[in-house]
């Protein structure tokens, strides 16, 4: 009882606009639910710890704009999801070490703020954001864990210094996809989209683990993009940061894309622009992840000769070979095989290799 009479002494100093109310200590809630009313802020200068006891199930609410400040961990062991997921509410993460989210429960936020200035939050377990996570300083390290942002949510803030990072775990967000005249970032994702068709309902999903792309360096980010309705030829900007390059040189960076989850891929000829660190491309096509990597196409490029210019006598006729065996071959007469056997005339083909990089040469 002495816990609910603490909190419900806390709720009525809010209430009545006595705010900030500061807690220069851990915060335990062992029963009590919670209303932060009237834009009051409950700043909480160590842990935050909504746990369940016998004489009731712990939560917070919130009223008209409130904030909650923790400067040390968020753990709910309540038995309940937690905590803030009405209009206009605000968690910030405000610690200048290692801050955790954790605990044996869902924890959902309507708007959570990463301002740790020294360090970064870990997530111990996957959490839901269903308005804006916005990145003020600091990181976010997925851990293995994910991040929500359902139908409405959106990432703000992100830049070179403060972003989200994991060797596994994701961010994603599932939302209709309508057609658009101008590439869009759903979800502030970095996945800009231009469609000239509806996708339906449309998963995005955003992970930061190298991929196994053919035999080049994989950068530290790629995205699966599954609509309802496949399609092609739609354009995608293919965001990045410097630090998820791995290595890589940046004028040799190129966009990849996988038809089966990552077990093989083709490169694209994507436009960079290094400067505002992106990857354009008009011939994506969608379900699909995409990555970036090494140009295998300026590593290993596909060699073409045709021989040199020859002169045919009348009836006479020559075998022309385009090499390359294993990969696909056009030739000018339609023909799409690794060689053909031709009279006087002007031929040329295109060979592309199984990696995607093509090549064309010609003969008279």
């Amino acid at each position: 009882m002495e816990k609910r009479i603490l909190f419900l002494f806390i709720l009525s100093l809010i209430a009545l606009g006595i705010s900030p109310l500061q807690l220069k200590a851990q915060l335990f809630n062992n029963g009590a639910q919670v209303t932060i009313v009237n834009k009051g802020v409950l700043y909480v200068d160590g842990d935050l710890i909504n746990q369940r006891s016998n004489g009731g199930v712990p939560n917070f609410s919130a009223g008209l704009g409130p904030q909650i400040i923790v400067t040390g961990n968020i753990i709910n062991n309540s038995g309940t999801e937690f905590f803030f997921s009405s209009d206009s509410s605000l968690v910030v993460m405000k610690g200048s070490t290692l801050q955790l989210i954790q605990g044996t429960d869902s924890v959902n936020f309507f708007r959570l703020q990463i301002a740790n200035t020294l360090d970064s939050v870990k997530l111990e377990r996957s959490i839901s954001v269903i308005d804006s996570l916005m990145m003020q300083s600091g990181y976010v390290n997925l851990n293995g864990n994910d991040i929500n942002l359902n139908a409405t949510g959106f990432l703000t803030g992100e830049a070179a210094s403060t972003y989200i990072f994991g060797d596994s775990g994701k961010i994603f967000l599932e939302r209709p996809i309508f057609m658009n005249a101008n590439p869009e970032n759903l979800g502030g994702l970095g996945a800009d989209i231009q469609t000239n068709s509806n996708l339906g309902q449309t998963t995005i999903t955003r992970s930061h683990q190298a991929q196994n792309v053919t035999t080049v360096t994989s950068g530290f980010r790629y995205y699966d993009i599954s609509p309802s309705f496949p399609v092609s030829n739609q354009t995608l900007v293919f965001n990045y940061f410097d630090h998820e390059l791995s290595g890589i040189t940046e004028s040799d960076l190129q966009l990849y894309h996988s038809l089966n989850n990552g077990q093989t891929w083709s490169i694209k000829n994507a436009l960079k622009n290094t400067a505002l660190n992106t990857l354009s491309d008009s011939t994506s096509q969608f379900p699909a992840r995409y990555t970036m990597a090494d140009d295998v196409c300026k590593l290993n490029p596909v060699l073409v000769d045709l021989g040199n210019d020859t002169a045919l006598c009348l009836g006479d006729s020559i075998t022309l070979n385009a090499l390359n065996p294993g990969s696909d071959f056009i030739w000018n007469t339609n023909a799409t095989t690794q060689t053909i056997k031709v009279v006087a005339g002007i031929y040329s083909v295109t060979v592309t290799s199984a990696n995607g990089c093509a090549e064309l040469d010609s003969i008279v």
